[in-house]
């Protein structure tokens, strides 16, 4: 059965073929550089857009009253009525400042979280490895549907056990094993509809997937690797419990976010004085 991309798939392939293209360091080097080489990136990209975004010579300003105003409390801390005026003022400036830094800061959020659900398909799970089993979940939008369910699992992957039923949930579980490395495609049957959830097992660094949900929710744009499910179909989602990914750092196990928001803050810190940017 043939299905057409929905707004949000087409809107997914081609973010999905931008960042690829931006993001071949990752294809190139090892996990870990490739992730800090694309932070790196970011925040330098972050703190150019922050300066043409932003009002920089009032934030320059309002930085300048903040330096005199903390200056002025210091050298009046001896006088109470002066000291308080000097507190009440640096107060003043320095919520006009942050209205000044709400701006860019907006700005940047679309593309800071466009940046990190890309960066998530590469780095939030590894692919299962022969002999690694995981729950495979079927979430249904009618609870009557779960006694119709017939599950195909291909020649690279064995079904470990019975099928669980939670009918409260309206949702399905099965444990599946992997026994041979590739990309295996379960289907799942209901009646003469047939739909389908990919599942990669490798040693490999790979993007994945661990949903794959229904074109009418807006949680489609935040798993753009698989197209999204019909949107009048009966399942609402399917998950692979992918294991989640750890990256070596000096010894040290990290969740891949914690490098890229320490590298790409630190770059775009770093990089500001060269762009002559106010933060």
């Amino acid at each position: 059965m043939i299905y057409l991309l929905n707004e949000m798939d087409v809107l997914n392939r081609i973010l999905i073929f931008i960042f690829d293209l931006l993001f071949f360091p990752i294809t190139v080097f090892n996990p870990m550089a490739g992730l800090i080489f694309i932070s790196i990136l970011v925040g330098i990209l972050m703190i150019v857009v922050f300066k043409y975004s932003s009002n920089q010579e009032a934030i320059k300003k309002q930085k300048n009253y903040l330096k005199a105003h903390l200056l002025e409390f210091r050298l009046y801390k001896d006088d109470v009525g002066l000291s308080l005026a000097a507190m009440k003022n640096l107060m003043t400036v320095n919520l006009r400042y942050l209205t000044y830094v709400l701006r860019p800061m907006l700005v940047l959020m679309v593309p800071t979280a466009i940046i990190l659900i890309q960066l998530a398909s590469w780095y939030e799970y590894r692919p299962l490895q022969v002999g690694e089993s995981a729950i495979l979940s079927l979430k249904l939008k009618e609870a009557a549907a779960l006694d119709n369910i017939e599950l195909e699992v291909p020649m690279g992957l064995v079904v470990a056990t019975p099928s669980l039923r939670i009918f409260q949930k309206n949702e399905v579980d099965w444990r599946i094993r992997a026994v041979n490395n590739g990309v295996w495609e379960i289907k799942f049957r209901n009646g003469v509809e047939v739909l389908s959830k990919s599942l990669r097992v490798a040693d490999s660094f790979e993007k994945l997937s661990a949903y794959r949900i229904a074109g009418n929710s807006p949680a489609v744009l935040l798993y753009p690797t698989e197209t999204a499910l019909p949107a009048d179909s009966f399942i609402q989602e399917i998950h692979d419990d992918y294991p989640h990914r750890q990256l070596s750092f000096w010894g040290w196990q990290v969740h891949w976010l914690v490098v890229f928001l320490v590298v790409s803050i630190a770059a775009g810190f770093l990089m500001k004085g060269l762009f002559n940017v106010q933060v």
